[in-house]
C-alpha cells in the first residue's frame, strides 16, 4: 500500500469503475482484475483493494477516526461473508449479513434478525402483486 513515501496517489482517490445500488463492490473488482486485451490480470492485491475503499476512503474523506476500519469507538457498518475476499476478490460479493446501526439483516432477503426479527422492507422498486385479472 502507498505509505508517506511513496510517489503514488492514494488509490481510494482514484476509480473508473461505477458502483451501483444492485453491485456496490462492483469498483473493488474492476480495482483488482483488468484486462490487457488477451487475459486477465491483477493490478493490485485483494487487500490494497479493500483497504483503499475501507480505510484509505475513510482516511481521504476525513472520516478515519471515525469509520472505515473496526476499532473500538469507531461507527461500525459492515458485511459478513461467506468466502475471503483475499482468497479471489469476486467473494466479496458473497454477503450473508449486513451490520448496520447496531441492526443485524439477512443480505438476501434484508429481513432483519436482531435485535428483534422482522420481516423484510416493502422496497418501491419490486413490483406488488397486481389485483387487475389477467388479460386473455
Amino acid at each position: 500500500m502507498p505509505n508517506a513515501s511513496d510517489d503514488r496517489p492514494n488509490p481510494a482517490a482514484h476509480t473508473a469503475a461505477v458502483s451501483t445500488n444492485e453491485n456496490p463492490l462492483q469498483g473493488r473488482r474492476v480495482a483488482v482484475l483488468a484486462t490487457d486485451g488477451v487475459e486477465q490480470v491483477e493490478l493490485v492485491q485483494p487487500m490494497e483493494a479493500l483497504r483503499a475503499s475501507t480505510l484509505l476512503a475513510a482516511d481521504k474523506l476525513g472520516y478515519s477516526p471515525d469509520l472505515g476500519s473496526l476499532e473500538a469507538g469507531k461507527l461500525a457498518d459492515f458485511m459478513v461473508l461467506d468466502a475471503n475476499p483475499l482468497d479471489d476478490i469476486h467473494n466479496s460479493v458473497k454477503i450473508r449479513w449486513v451490520v448496520k446501526n447496531g441492526e443485524v439483516w439477512e443480505a438476501e432477503t434484508m429481513k432483519k434478525l436482531w435485535p428483534r426479527e422482522q420481516p423484510p422492507p416493502s422496497f418501491f422498486w419490486k413490483a406488488k402483486e397486481s389485483t387487475k385479472p389477467a388479460v386473455r
